[in-house]
């Protein structure tokens, strides 16, 4: 979501080929972060590796900077994936996170 226009599809890998065919699909991938706004691989806070990337809806966040990271936004969001609701959230190392404005969200 930071770095490309793209998708993935992630399929069953236990069977060479899947005979049905199977995906992974992960509750946090239902997001609606609506069309993107911000450019893409956008270094947050001049910080080496901590991509931010604004959507309509909120933001994508990944961090491979080497160690965990914060980042402070202008007004509550809500960490989609642990339904956390602050305006300061922390984001592991190689590890992401998607930001829903509130307003968007409801």
């Amino acid at each position: 979501l930071t770095h490309s226009d793209g998708y993935v599809l992630f399929g069953d890998d236990n069977a060479q080929p899947s005979p049905d065919h199977l995906h992974n699909w992960y509750d946090f991938w239902d997001a609606n972060l609506g069309m993107p706004v911000g450019k893409k691989g956008d270094i947050y806070n001049n910080i080496e590796g901590l991509f931010i990337r604004e959507f309509e809806n909120g933001w994508a966040v990944y961090n491979r900077s080497g160690v965990t990271q914060s980042v402070l936004f202008d007004e509550n969001v809500i960490a989609f994936s642990k339904k956390e609701i602050a305006k300061s959230h922390i984001i592991p190392n190689y590890d992401g996170e998607i930001f829903l404005k509130e307003i968007s969200h409801r």
